[in-house]
Parts: C-alpha cells; sequence; structure tokens
C-alpha cells in the first residue's frame, strides 16, 4: 500500500481512483454506512463523477432532476436543480466504482 484514503465518500473516492491511476496502490478507509436517506447531487456533481471514474454512482442520478427550494433566513426561493439519490446506494455504487479501479475498500 502506498497510500491510505479515510472517508469513501465522493471526495474520498474520485481522490482514491486518481491516484490508483497514477500507479499508487490505494487503501481506502469506508466508514459505516449511512442511514436512509434521499441527497440531491447537481448537475455539476453528476457530470464530475462520470468524469473522475465513478459512473456506477452517476449512473444512479439518471431521473429527471427536481428543483430545488431553498429556504436561508429570509431568502427563499426554487433555484438549480438537483438528481434524487438513494444515498445507501449511492455510497455501495462509490465504493464498486473505486474497487473497478484497482482500490482496495476496507469497510
Amino acid at each position: 500500500m502506498d497510500l491510505l484514503v479515510s472517508g469513501a465518500g465522493p471526495a474520498g473516492v474520485a481522490t482514491a481512483i486518481a491516484m490508483a491511476r497514477h500507479g499508487y496502490a490505494v487503501t481506502l478507509l469506508a466508514g459505516e454506512g449511512t442511514r436512509p436517506r434521499l441527497e440531491g447531487l447537481s448537475p455539476r456533481t453528476r457530470a464530475a463523477l462520470a468524469r473522475d471514474g465513478c459512473p456506477k454512482a452517476a449512473a444512479l442520478a439518471d431521473a429527471a432532476p427536481v428543483r430545488r427550494f431553498v429556504a436561508w433566513g429570509a431568502l427563499c426561493g426554487e433555484v438549480n436543480r438537483e438528481y434524487l439519490v438513494d444515498r445507501s446506494r449511492f455510497d455501495d455504487a462509490l465504493r464498486a466504482d473505486a474497487q473497478s479501479a484497482g482500490v482496495v475498500v476496507v469497510e
């Protein structure tokens, strides 16, 4: 093992995949699974996942995007769109993408 990456979220997985592509032997430490929930991914995040070696995770955001409503203090409104994904399935897909890139995933 050359590198150890802690955290198997989008940033950790993308980093692990990038380092594996550069020839490093990478081990990814994945925490416990997340509790059931939906999470929103922006179109840019979806595109970055696909570009950076996470096609399985990006494919989970294949339904039509939904409008996102934001309420932040006095600011309220509909801005942007996002893809809703089941976070447990998304995390599983991220781990599978890492393994497909040759990253060793340790739960």
